[in-house]
C-alpha cells in the first residue's frame, strides 16, 4: 500500500509538469441553457446527475436529435485529470455530431472540478490512490447508459452492444485499468493516456483497443510498451497503437500549450474509423423520428407495409425514402 500510494504521488507530480499550462475556462458549472447557442446542429445536450455507490456525479450526455439507426452506438468519455469541463463537453458533442450517443462521465464527484494544475494534481492522485475503487466508479458511469440507467429513457435508444469509449490523459488510463481489470465495453481508444500499472494482466480480451501516444510523452516508450505487452499476454485479438512523432502529452487538448491540430484531428478520425471498421454497424437503418406529415402515429413501421409509401412526405418534409432507408430498399 506504501509503495502504491507512492507510485501514485509520482505519477500526480509528473504529470503537473508534464502537462504544462492551460488556457481553461474555469467557470466549474455551464448549464446546457448556456451552451445552447454552441451546439452543433441537429445535437441535444445537457447535464445529467447519478449515483454510484450512494455518491453523486455530474455527467454530460450528447445526441443527435435524428438519425438513421433504430439504435445508436454508445461513446463513453473520461475525463483528464481536471474532471469534466469544456474539453469532455466538446467531445461528447462530436461524438454526437458522428452519430453516437455519448455520455462524459465523472469520476470525482458532483462539484469536484480542478482550477490549476495543484489541485487537479491532488484529486487525480486521490483517485488513483485506490483503482479498484476508481474503475467501480468508472464503470458505474458506463452503467447509467444501460437498461436501469439514468439515462434510459433519455433520448434516443441505445445498442447495448455496441458501447466504446474514448479516454484522455487521466481518463485515459482509468480505460486501461477497466480493460486490465475486467470491462465488458466493446472497444476503448485512449489518447496521450497515463498509463497504470499493468504488470498484473489484462483480463478484456474481447475489447478492441487502440492507443495514440506522443513521441515526447512524460510515459515514454515504457509506458506504450506495457501496454503493447498486457495486450499480447491477455490474448486481445483487435489492438493497434499510434505514434505520433515531436508530440508532447496533451496533443490533443485544444486547452493544452501542447496542442496540436493535424495530430488532433488525425487521431480522432483514426479512432473513429477503427470503431467504425471493428463494429461493422450497417447505415442501412429506419428513423426512430420520423413520421408523416401531420400525423406522428404513421412513421416507418407503417411506410414497411406498403412500399407506395416511400415517396410520402414527412412532417420535416423528407422523403420517407430517405428516412426510412431499410423499410424503403433505398439504402
Amino acid at each position: 500500500n506504501i509503495m502504491m500510494v507512492k507510485t501514485n504521488l509520482i505519477m500526480s507530480l509528473s504529470m503537473v509538469f508534464a502537462h504544462g499550462p492551460k488556457n481553461r475556462d474555469l467557470t466549474l458549472k455551464v448549464s446546457a441553457v448556456s451552451r445552447a447557442g454552441h451546439l452543433p446542429d441537429g445535437v441535444s445536450a445537457k447535464f445529467v446527475n447519478y449515483t454510484v455507490d450512494s455518491n453523486v456525479y455530474e455527467g454530460y450526455v450528447a445526441y443527435p436529435t435524428t438519425s438513421s439507426r433504430s439504435e445508436l452506438p454508445a461513446m463513453v468519455i473520461v475525463h483528464q485529470w481536471y474532471g469534466l469541463g469544456e474539453y469532455e463537453m466538446h467531445r461528447a458533442e462530436e461524438a454526437a455530431e458522428n452519430g453516437y450517443y455519448a455520455f462524459a462521465i465523472d469520476v470525482y464527484g458532483y462539484g469536484q472540478r480542478a482550477t490549476d494544475n495543484s489541485e487537479a494534481g491532488a484529486l487525480a492522485g486521490a483517485a488513483r490512490s485506490d483503482e479498484a475503487k476508481l474503475v467501480m466508479i468508472a464503470e458505474g458511469g458506463v452503467d447509467q447508459l444501460k437498461p436501469g440507467g439514468v439515462l434510459e429513457n433519455e433520448g434516443p435508444s441505445i445498442n447495448q452492444s455496441a458501447i466504446v469509449s474514448f479516454g484522455y490523459c487521466f481518463g485515459g488510463g482509468v480505460l486501461l485499468m477497466m480493460g486490465r481489470d475486467g470491462t465488458d465495453l466493446f472497444g476503448m481508444s485512449v489518447f496521450h493516456a497515463s498509463f497504470p500499472d499493468l504488470t498484473s494482466g489484462w483480463s478484456s480480451p474481447d475489447v478492441k483497443v487502440m492507443a495514440h501516444h506522443g513521441q515526447l510523452d512524460f510515459a515514454g516508450d515504457d509506458g506504450l510498451n506495457s501496454l503493447h505487452d498486457a495486450l499480447t499476454t491477455g490474448n486481445v485479438s483487435v489492438w493497434q497503437t499510434a505514434y505520433y512523432g515531436n508530440q508532447a502529452h496533451g496533443f490533443s487538448d485544444f486547452l493544452n500549450a501542447a496542442y496540436d491540430p493535424l495530430s488532433a484531428s488525425q487521431s480522432h478520425d483514426s479512432a473513429y474509423a477503427f470503431f467504425a471498421n471493428t463494429l461493422a454497424l450497417s447505415d442501412c437503418q429506419d428513423s426512430t423520428s420520423w413520421y408523416k406529415k401531420n400525423d406522428p402515429s404513421k412513421n416507418c413501421a407503417w411506410v414497411a407495409t406498403f412500399t407506395k409509401r416511400c415517396g410520402v412526405k414527412g412532417f420535416d418534409n423528407s422523403l420517407a425514402s430517405d428516412a426510412c432507408q431499410l423499410s424503403c430498399g433505398s439504402c
